[in-house]
């Protein structure tokens, strides 16, 4: 998250009850938030392993969602935001697509899926995640998974927030030793953290959540109470139209039964 744009601003210490309403989307390392990182009973999670930006909204891949609390059931990412709001979505995604050695066409496809969570959900914050690095041993050795192709991904995401609904937030400020590797103690394969070492991962988004001034919640607030009202007259005018059809239809039958 950056400071100065002037319409949000940071807590220093999150709460829990600040996720109640968060949606966690990502791949197998959110798996890992969602499993170690003591939030599954105070926020949502939509994730599956080998997720990637590319497959978000494909209608034909299905992620493992647990409402907070819930037992996981299989659901698409775009059925589950056109039917359920949520008012804060992070997105962790983009280890898995590190193969893919075009990081225009990441930046662009990310830049999509961005688009189209906030058509889906219009009074969301949009959390991008910075993609997590790599262990130096990993990093050194191996050409696709390397936090020099991670931090040029992160560089391009990160001019998607626009520092209004849409932030970027880089958990490696916590996660990295000096030279930018993931701390070796934290990981055992170089990639994913050790269950111990997701409470850290927490902590970190309780240190960056952000909260709406006043005036731009009451804003919104206010949009949401009229677009209900509307949904609300809409549904009345429908259930009020049926009933004067139901009740023409059985005068016009008592008339046809009375003429004969």
């Amino acid at each position: 998250a950056r400071d100065g744009f002037g319409a949000c601003q940071r807590i220093p210490k999150g709460e829990d009850s600040y996720f109640v309403d968060a949606l966690f989307v990502g791949d197998s390392r959110t798996v890992g938030l969602y499993e170690y990182g003591g939030m599954a009973d105070t926020a949502s999670f939509l994730a599956r392993e080998s997720t990637t930006i590319y497959d978000l909204f494909d209608e034909n891949e299905k992620m493992d969602y647990a409402a907070r609390g819930k037992k996981a059931t299989e659901r698409t990412f775009k059925g589950l935001l056109s039917k359920t709001d949520f008012g804060k979505i992070y997105l962790s995604v983009g280890v898995n697509e590190l193969g893919v050695p075009d990081t225009k066409d990441f930046y662009e496809e990310y830049r999509k899926v961005i688009r189209r969570i906030n058509k889906l959900q219009p009074d969301a914050i949009i959390y991008i995640q910075g993609i997590m690095h790599v262990s130096k041993d990993k990093s050194s050795s191996d050409p696709v998974y390397n936090n020099t192709a991670i931090v040029q991904r992160n560089q391009a995401i990160a001019t998607l927030a626009n520092g209004r609904n849409i932030f970027y937030i880089d958990m490696n400020t916590d996660l990295c030793d000096e030279d930018g590797n993931l701390k070796k103690e934290l990981t055992g394969d170089g990639i994913h953290l050790k269950a111990s070492a997701c409470e850290l991962w927490h902590k970190f988004l309780c240190k960056n959540a952000i909260v709406l001034p006043a005036a731009e919640k009451a804003k919104k607030d206010k949009n949401t109470t009229e677009a209900s009202s509307k949904k609300e007259e809409a549904e009345k005018a429908k259930k009020e139209a049926s009933e004067k059809e139901t009740s023409e239809k059985s005068t016009s039958e008592k008339d046809t039964s009375g003429k004969e």
